[in-house]
C-alpha cells in the first residue's frame, strides 16, 4: 500500500486547487462564455482529469499515476463519445 506523507497530499491539494481555478479562469471559462454549446464539455473534464493525474504522480509515483490514467480512460472514453454522438445528433436536428 502506498502511504504519501500528509504533507505531501496537501500540497498535491493546494497545486490541484490552483491549478483548477486557474484552468477555470482561462480555459472553460471562456470557451462557455464565448461560444454555444460545443460538444467539449467532456473533453474540458480530460484536461482536469490529466493535469490531476499529474500531480497524483508527483505525490505517489509515475506506475500509480499510469495506473490512474488507464483507469479514468475506461470511464471517460465512453462519456467523451456518448457527449460527440449527442453533440453530432442536435447538430443534425437543427
Amino acid at each position: 500500500m502506498i502511504t504519501p506523507d500528509i504533507a505531501d497530499v496537501f500540497g498535491g491539494w493546494c497545486l490541484l486547487f490552483l491549478c483548477s481555478t486557474l484552468y477555470d479562469m482561462f480555459v472553460v471559462g471562456p470557451i462557455e462564455s464565448r461560444h454555444p454549446p460545443l460538444g467539449v464539455t467532456a473533453w474540458l473534464v480530460v484536461g482536469g482529469v490529466l493535469y490531476t493525474a499529474i500531480v497524483i504522480g508527483m505525490v505517489y509515483n509515475i506506475n500509480f499515476m499510469l495506473a490512474i490514467l488507464f483507469l479514468f480512460s475506461g470511464a471517460g472514453i465512453p462519456m467523451i463519445l456518448g457527449s460527440h454522438w449527442r453533440h453530432q445528433t442536435a447538430i443534425k436536428a437543427g
